[in-house]
């Protein structure tokens, strides 16, 4: 009752540890799948040569002993056989390389590829059979399905386990030798085995690199949002604005375009913080940022200090620059802003300015006194420079 009970734990430890590793493994399929297919290109491409000169080496060597002729036939067939079917795998691989996300086919494929390889090696051996025992083919062709190709390791495990199998019966039918033929189905373990642990370890490795390259990529992304982003209201900071602004002021330089600047800011900011409190300012501002990334479209947008902030305008006119001063201005102006569940109005003055390769230096000096006169003549309006 005991053994019994314990078995049953053991059996159930098992199927959850096995589901576990399923959803692990999961995480990195697509990533494998076209890792895959990157592999089965470059592998066509050494293939199809390698192929071709077996092919021509054994027709030059052809024998004309029954024995031997049969087995030239054979290992001629089976090798332009191969040279075709990596053919085929070449163009079709070098079409799938291009899509960033694999599809089904792409699956489908990448099983056909190391079936074929397992398959070709089986075929060859088999051949080889009628004058030699070497099992050298079917060795290669597990080391190439171990190592070369990522495979979740449940699919490995049933694919080098049907190659085992197909292996045993094809093994015996040229063979008339028991001992010769026991001995081969024991290397074939073996070699199955091989097969089978390099496998493990590919795909192990490839997990492990894969998800290191993700927390790497995901703490780049972090340390660029901590960097380039404002982390009150989630827009690009000054940092950030300032490079995009020298990337538009260089190509400006050669197409002759102006660009324009609108700096605006919350009018009578300080008094809302001494009002309602600093919190209650960071959610203004918050809030203000929320209202740009909605509704801004065809310009960069971004914190520019305290209650100021700055847009991008390139390749437009001053009429356009004008208008979305406008538009945000009157965004701001009946958008309900929430303050501890109390919906207040706020508005804000702006600053239109025109900006060139020479005004790289002190770009926003002409915004910053349109500004200042918005602000002179009882805010809550635009002003042009």
């Amino acid at each position: 009752m005991l053994k019994s009970y314990q078995l049953t734990n053991f059996l159930q430890h098992l199927i959850k540890k096995v589901k576990q590793n399923i959803v692990k493994n999961n995480q990195v399929l697509d990533d494998s799948v076209i890792a895959n297919i990157q592999r089965i290109y470059y592998m066509s491409i050494v293939g199809i040569p390698a192929s071709l000169i077996h092919t021509v080496y054994f027709y030059l060597q052809a024998d004309q002993v029954s024995t031997q002729a049969v087995w030239h036939k054979g290992i001629i067939l089976s090798n332009l056989s191969l040279t075709i079917i990596l053919t085929f795998f070449f163009f079709l691989s070098r079409n799938f390389k291009k899509q960033a996300k694999p599809s089904k086919l792409m699956y489908f494929f990448q099983y056909l590829a190391i079936a074929t390889v397992l398959i070709a090696g089986l075929v060859i051996v088999s051949i080889d059979q009628l004058v030699t025992t070497n099992l050298t083919p079917f060795i290669i062709s597990c080391f190439i399905a171990g190592t070369y190709f990522v495979i979740r390791p449940l699919v490995s495990f049933f694919t080098f386990l049907t190659s085992y199998i197909l292996f045993f019966n094809l093994i015996r039918f040229p063979n008339s030798t028991t001992s010769i033929l026991l001995s081969s189905r024991v290397n074939g373990i073996s070699m199955i085995s091989m097969g089978f642990t390099l496998s493990l370890i590919t795909w192990n490795n490839f997990y492990v690199n894969t998800m290191q390259k993700r927390k790497i990529e995901f703490q780049q992304q972090q340390l660029k949002q901590i960097a380039y982003y404002d982390s009150l209201t989630s827009l690009p900071n000054r940092r950030l604005f300032e490079k995009t602004l020298n990337k538009e002021i260089a190509a400006n330089r050669y197409c002759n375009q102006k660009a324009f600047l609108i700096i605006f800011d919350i009018d009578n900011f300080k008094l809302i913080n001494d009002t309602y409190g600093h919190i209650a300012g960071d959610s203004i501002l918050r809030q203000v940022g929320n209202l740009l990334n909605q509704t801004i479209e065809n310009a960069f947008c971004a914190r520019w200090g305290g209650e100021e902030f700055i847009v991008l305008l390139p390749k437009t006119s001053l009429q356009e620059a004008y208008s979305l001063a406008e538009k945000i201005r009157l965004l701001i102006m009946d958008h309900p802003f929430l303050v501890r569940n109390h919906k207040i109005k706020i508005t804000a003055s702006f600053g239109v300015s025109s900006i060139t390769c020479q005004d790289l230096n002190n770009y926003s000096e002409l915004a910053d006194k349109a500004l200042y006169k918005a602000k002179q003549n009882g805010r809550n309006r635009v002003e042009i420079a």
